[in-house]
């Protein structure tokens, strides 16, 4: 349903990433809006008071106060309870996206994959009072990951010897959804070449402070209260926030989720650092990597196919949920015979493979796909209830191969799964 039309001249910036926050307030600036700044939740809410702007762009992740939080005494005081808010957000942190919808944001931004024109697209379309798009059609908005597949046995109409395709093709009843929408690389001043060098020396700089504070936090992963832990934080969350800018889509990726990692550190007061610890490790030394060289590209969006196989539906679900989550599609296999078959005809990014599957079990599934070839170049991982007997399974078959303890830690398994996906 359509609402009033609004005058929207006069717009706050509430986040805490000075140089994020300069670059959105000067392409503000140039569509012609009257923009102040303000770099944390209490700031913001003394800037609320004394410009009245006729909307705020209002970061989630603050270093003071939850964005929530500073939404919900907006939304609690009758001066500012109408006032339109877009929230900005990464997209893995579902649950903190959820309360600012409950708690009354207008809009809920994907910081990620929201450039300044589409903010302005965004700002333009809550003053004349449309409402807001729906996710296939609006990229910058949060929207819920796509659904994965149930696969099914290769048809018998196919020809008797498996085809590879240059580019791998799903012989199954659907198509996976992919995100195919690049955001493009802008220029606050001069050419866009140049701003993306600045944007990319910026990174360099953050993946700097973070490689230099890393070896400190592993010393003492559970000590929350250190600084090593907020140095690596504010790095890596201002890596995510500009990278898709730059046109570096994998490294906005791997740094997003990276950030959610980190946040979950914090507010389980260290509890998960110990599961954390590896994956955090090899995404810090992932960055520099991905953040390549300064020269002007724009990546294509990534788009991995991964399999599942796992012959129980619920932790099958589980952990396409979890790769869900992290934006990565997936298909679910629930045996593996239909596993060989799908291998047969199909090139796939990464296999997450359950250990104790019935039949062959992971290990003997997979070094059958690995000896006639089907498994590719594919990395594998594997889920099972006992790591120990795994590790032992695995060094026997002379295999290489990633594993990940039951219960399912979500954030684990997508990590492993993007560090073997982008590795």
């Amino acid at each position: 349903m359509e609402s009033e039309p609004k005058t929207i001249e006069k717009i706050l910036i509430v986040d805490d990433d000075p140089i994020l926050a300069a670059l959105y307030r000067n392409k503000l600036r140039i569509a012609g809006f009257r923009v102040e700044v303000a770099e944390s939740g209490t700031a913001g809410l003394t800037k609320v008071a004394e410009v009245n702007p006729d909307l705020v762009v209002l970061d989630l992740m603050l270093g003071d106060m939850n964005g929530i939080d500073v939404l919900k005494q907006l939304r609690g005081s009758p001066a500012t309870q109408d006032l339109p808010v877009i929230v900005f957000s990464s997209v893995f942190l579902s649950t903190l996206i959820k309360e600012a919808k409950d708690a009354g944001a207008t809009r809920c931004m994907n910081k990620f994959n929201c450039p300044p024109p589409r903010l302005i697209d965004e700002i333009k379309s809550v003053a004349s009072g449309a409402p807001a798009s729906a996710p296939a059609t609006q990229p910058g908005e949060v929207a819920p990951a796509a659904e994965s597949a149930e696969a099914t046995a290769p048809r018998s109409s196919e020809p008797a010897e498996p085809v590879r395709e240059a580019k791998p093709r799903l012989r199954l009843s659907g198509e996976i959804p992919r995100d195919t929408d690049t955001p493009p690389v802008m220029s606050v001043e001069g050419s866009p070449a140049a701003f993306q060098r600045d944007i990319i020396e910026q990174i360099r700089r953050r993946i700097a402070d973070a490689e230099r504070v890393l070896p400190n936090w592993m010393k003492d992963p559970r000590n929350v209260d250190a600084p090593f832990l907020g140095v690596l934080y504010r790095a890596v969350r201002a890596i995510a926030g500009s990278a898709a800018l730059a046109g570096r889509v994998r490294l906005g990726h791997v740094a997003g989720l990276l950030e959610a990692l980190l946040r979950d550190i914090k507010q389980t007061r260290g509890a998960s650092s110990e599961t954390y610890h590896r994956p955090v490790a090899q995404a810090v030394g992932m960055l520099s990597a991905l953040a390549g060289g300064g020269d002007l590209q724009i990546e294509t969006p990534p788009s991995p196919l991964i399999v599942v196989v796992d012959d129980e539906v619920g932790s099958r679900e589980r952990i396409c949920g979890a790769l869900q989550d992290a934006q990565l599609s997936s298909i679910q296999v629930a045996d593996a015979e239909t596993a060989k078959r799908l291998f047969a005809w199909n090139l796939f990014d990464l296999a997450v493979i359950d250990l104790e599957i019935d039949g062959p079990g992971g290990v003997g599934l997979a070094s059958g796909l690995q000896d006639d070839g089907s498994l590719g170049d594919a990395p594998v991982v594997f889920v099972t209830d006992d790591v120990q007997a795994a590790q032992q399974q695995i060094e026997m078959g002379g295999h290489k191969m990633e594993v990940i303890a039951r219960p399912i830690q979500p954030l684990e398994l997508a990590m492993a799964a993007m560090i073997k996906v982008y590795g």
